[in-house]
């Protein structure tokens, strides 16, 4: 299976190591909004790179809306020049930890769930509530959807979503190969049993086989048509 790995958000914790008076910041930048009895966080958006950042007075930040492990490096920056513009001196430089790596990438093919749903242990899938089959293995979160795209959550660093896209891509492959060779075997017992010559053959395998991915059909339909004119 192939597919490209894309980084689609990046979420981080800061720790600014002292407490923040956001009054006073709020009050020095206009734009800004404290209103702590509707939400304890200040917002603030920084354009290169594009993210949010939630500023609490305890001196905890939330990074939201990075799309690399970079990006939360320099934000935490852009965030300690903010605050130093802004008469807030830290006195040590912020802690950053990464807490999680959303990731998509596509299976190259669609994916009928209900029967990877039977094949993957521990698998969810509930259509009726959800049109995602959710996955829990590689110590991170898969949910899958029928046209091949796949969510992945839950990762600490790249790194690790990439190796679980991995294992997650060969795991699915390998099930589905098995699947298949499995019905190309009832198929070729049951038509074979009724077939007269290889012209009778070809049109009902044909069928059988159009439910794998392009390529890998046609040379399994040239191996048992030779096999069978033989």
């Amino acid at each position: 299976m192939k597919g490209q790995l894309n980084v689609e958000n990046v979420v981080a914790s800061v720790s600014l190591g002292q407490p923040i008076d956001l009054y006073a910041l709020a009050s020095k930048n206009p734009y800004l909004r404290y209103e702590p009895e509707k939400f304890p966080a200040i917002h603030l958006k920084f354009v290169n790179p594009r993210v949010t950042i939630l500023i609490f007075s305890s001196g905890k930040a939330v990074i939201v809306g990075a799309r690399s492990e970079e990006d939360v490096k320099r934000s935490s920056r852009n965030l300690a020049s903010f605050l130093k513009r802004n008469g807030v001196g830290l006195k040590r430089e912020p802690k950053v930890a990464i807490k999680n790596i959303v990731t998509t990438f596509s299976l190259g093919q669609r994916i009928d769930l209900e029967r990877l749903g039977m094949a993957l242990r521990g698998a969810v899938y509930e259509p009726e509530e959800f049109p995602g089959l959710i996955y829990r293995n590689y110590g991170v979160v898969f949910i899958m959807f029928s046209s091949g795209k796949v969510i992945c959550t839950g990762s600490k660093n790249e790194a690790q979503a990439v190796q679980a896209f991995k294992e997650v891509a060969k795991e699915i492959d390998s099930l589905l190969m098995r699947s298949f060779d499995f019905q190309i075997a009832i198929a070729v017992k049951i038509m074979t049993a009724r077939i007269k010559s290889r012209d009778d053959f070809l049109p009902l395998l044909r069928g059988v086989i159009s439910s794998r991915a392009p390529g890998s059909g046609k040379n399994a339909m040239i191996s048992t048509s030779n096999a069978i004119s033989q």
